[in-house]
């Protein structure tokens, strides 16, 4: 009888010792669990660091307008930017909309996604333009779209000019394109390539010129003995706009450069657009647009 008991006693001692080790680890679970709970409700950021960090946000937004002047608009998605061998190279023209993130017009009318330019009959296509329409009052009109940018800048584009019609001698009709100052606005700056008819006379020709005013010194020449350059309608011609980093503008015509002029003003913007007098007409493309910085 003494043996059961004694056995009976170690049995219960033991179902002790076991119940002790299950509090213990239960209650080393608690003490980590909770332990992990508290560090992250510490790195949880308060309602006051979201409201820092959204305020640095915004001025850091502010800022980058600051330095670019292109105005962000939270509705538009920028086109996403690719890094090659050659720099930085994006798309600026998509089908059917000229991203009013990247472009201002004229008018500086204001859209939240792609800027109204149908009435102007300017219609947007993957990384190109399309120019119909005909002035059918009697005043001169111009209308055109800009993109800001920099030094250290190439632009690459392939134009073609199907009609470029003026009624009347001296009524001009002309597409330019090229780097003008922002702050001034300036369309009569030798920074320009401009194509331009001046009488209806049949066979007469579009000339290439640096100035829509002006003398012989605004007409392009192809040498220092050649004579004028002339477009041919419906020639699709290669224009390379090359800006050093010392503000150096060249401008490459299939090739050949036909303008090499300095640009003095910091607010480079490059513009592309249209002038016609009363009852004039323009009809022409630009396709494979490239802004790429070297």
């Amino acid at each position: 009888m003494n043996r059961r008991k004694t056995s009976g006693s170690s049995h219960k001692e033991g179902s002790s010792s076991n119940v002790a080790i299950i509090v213990a680890v239960i209650g080393l679970l608690g003490t980590i669990i909770t332990a992990i709970l508290t560090y992250i409700a510490s790195t949880r950021p308060t309602d006051t660091e979201i409201a820092i960090f959204a305020t640095q946000t915004a001025e850091a937004k502010l800022t980058m307008q600051a330095q670019t002047g292109v105005t962000l608009i939270p509705s538009v998605t920028t086109p996403p930017n690719t890094i090659s061998d050659e720099g930085l190279q994006y798309d600026l023209l998509s089908k059917d909309c000229v991203n009013s993130a990247l472009w201002f017009s004229l008018d500086n009318e204001q859209s939240d996604n792609c800027l109204p330019l149908d009435k102007y009959g300017i219609y947007a296509k993957d990384n190109g333009l399309t120019f119909s329409f005909i002035n059918a009052s009697s005043e001169r009109i111009r209308h055109g779209i800009f993109t800001p940018i920099e030094k250290g800048t190439q632009i690459r584009l392939k134009l073609s000019i199907s009609d470029l019609y003026t009624p009347v001698n001296d009524d001009l009709a002309n597409l330019s394109l090229g780097i003008i100052s922002r702050s001034s606005f300036n369309l009569e700056t030798d920074a320009l390539l401009i194509y331009q008819r001046e009488s209806p006379q049949k066979g007469y020709p579009i000339f290439i010129k640096k100035g829509e005013r002006g003398g012989i010194e605004s007409y392009l020449s192809q040498n220092e003995n050649g004579g004028y350059i002339e477009y041919t309608k419906n020639t699709l011609q290669e224009i390379l706009l090359d800006i050093s980093d010392t503000n150096q503008l060249t401008v490459y015509v299939d090739s050949l450069p036909v303008i090499q002029v300095s640009i003095p003003f910091q607010d480079k913007v490059f513009w592309i657009g249209y002038r016609l007098s009363g009852n004039c007409q323009i009809n022409a493309e630009i396709s494979e647009l490239q802004i790429q910085k070297k």
